[in-house]
């Protein structure tokens, strides 16, 4: 949903919208070390988002998300999964709008808890009824993620989004043995700062709760 503010006016009329966002993106690790074991992940995003503006242009999200990515090890033996979990507010401003489109820069917040672990089989071992077990946690922590992109908004509806998402997180070992696959070769760490930033392109939905 979007939050907003409008601004009295006496030429102008006060709109308030209500609503709520749905979207999917792939994420495109950028730096090489985390390129070496999730090149490419999924997130999903959720979240409502208010708009009290004028001239309905400046919106306010709460953006609830989830990132995952995996990775296969050992000939498909092993699967390596990474999560994300992020909360935070995101600015949307409507700089330009035509009949059919309106473009939105926008920025958001992301408050992020991570973790990594480890289980036997391949990839798409559940799908095909195959037993897993998981073997061990490697590494959980956190920190702050920037996202600053641009969103094409059609007919209100259905957008398309790409972003650029800041995020490095510091990272506690879970597991003494653990080596550092991540790092493609780091050694054995207590706490380390890892660079999990990533572009990332994606669809989604705004559904309209209240206009008025």
């Amino acid at each position: 949903m979007v939050l907003g503010f409008a601004v009295p006016t006496a030429s102008l009329a006060q709109q308030r919208r209500i609503g709520m966002e749905l979207d999917v993106a792939l994420q495109v690790a950028t730096a090489k070390p985390m390129a070496s074991v999730f090149p490419v992940n999924w997130s999903l995003g959720v979240g409502p988002r208010w708009g009290f503006n004028t001239a309905d242009r400046l919106w306010v999200k709460l953006h609830f998300g989830m990132l995952s990515g995996a990775s296969s090890l050992g000939n498909d033996s092993y699967t390596e999964t990474l999560t994300d979990l992020r909360a935070g507010p995101e600015l949307q401003y409507e700089a330009w709008r035509s009949d059919v489109v309106s473009l939105f820069p926008l920025y958001r917040l992301d408050f992020s808890y991570t973790f990594d672990s480890e289980r036997t089989g391949g990839l798409f071992a559940g799908w095909f009824n195959e037993e897993t077990e998981h073997i061990s946690n490697f590494f959980t922590g956190g920190g702050v993620a920037q996202t600053l992109g641009v969103k094409a908004l059609f007919d209100e509806t259905f957008f398309v989004h790409a972003g650029y998402t800041l995020y490095h997180p510091m990272l506690r070992n879970r597991n003494a043995e653990y080596q550092g696959d991540l790092g493609a070769g780091l050694e054995q760490f207590e706490r380390r700062r890892f660079n999990m930033s990533s572009f990332s392109v994606g669809v989604g939905f705004f559904i309209d709760f209240w206009n008025d």
